[in-house]
């Protein structure tokens, strides 16, 4: 595809790369984020091991293994921020193409001829209201999927049930918010749509 494009179609196709490059970078920063969980989970669960066994652990060991979660934490808790920077420039990207989807429409209905199409194909068969709805639907999944791991970072040094950790570790994850599939077949319809498989690979 030209990629001298202007106007909706060159904020489209901004937005459309915008949300590709961010999802990417969503796995990788998850990723990392869950070895320091593991990490955390590890250590939490030997503590609540010994405490359950009632086994004396020497003042070495337990201030060790307290500070250890202190820095695991710390660093948890830092890194998250990266994620969280991701999550708010997906977020954006509905905001903008739902204002200049609004734009085009209000446009189009100045237009004195009567068999104006309201929500012109932009590219090749979609209009700029599906590759709107399809962001947005993206967005949804991963906002909610956000506020859950938002959850596990604060709670998960402070949990005190072994099985909890596991749940919080496994729901980490799997991301049980996040259909896969459904973000596979969105942008794998927006790559095709765009033709934008050279310029992605």
């Amino acid at each position: 595809m030209n990629r001298n494009l202007t106007g909706n179609k060159r904020i489209v196709h901004d937005c459309c790369i915008d949300l590709y490059n961010n999802i990417q970078k969503w796995k990788t920063v998850a990723s990392n984020l869950h070895s320091i969980i593991s990490e955390i989970c590890l250590i939490k669960q030997k503590e609540l091991s010994d405490s359950d066994k009632q086994e004396i652990v020497g003042e070495d060991n337990s201030e060790k293994t307290m500070w250890q979660l202190q820095s695991l934490s710390e660093e948890l808790l830092c890194k998250f921020e990266g994620l969280e920077a991701v999550m708010c420039k997906i977020s954006r990207l509905p905001k903008k193409l739902k204002a200049i989807n609004a734009l085009s429409e209000l446009e189009q209905s100045r237009n004195d001829s009567s068999d104006v199409d309201l929500d012109p194909v932009l590219f090749k068969t979609w209009p700029l209201s599906r590759f709107c709805n399809s962001v947005e639907e993206l967005e949804k999944m991963y906002m909610k999927e956000f506020k859950v791991k938002s959850s596990i970072t604060k709670e998960i040094s402070t949990v005190t049930k072994k099985s909890n950790l596991i749940i919080l570790e496994a729901t980490w994850k799997y991301e049980p918010n996040i259909d896969t599939d459904k973000v596979d077949e969105i942008l794998g319809g927006i790559i095709a749509e765009l033709e934008l498989f050279s310029h992605l690979s």
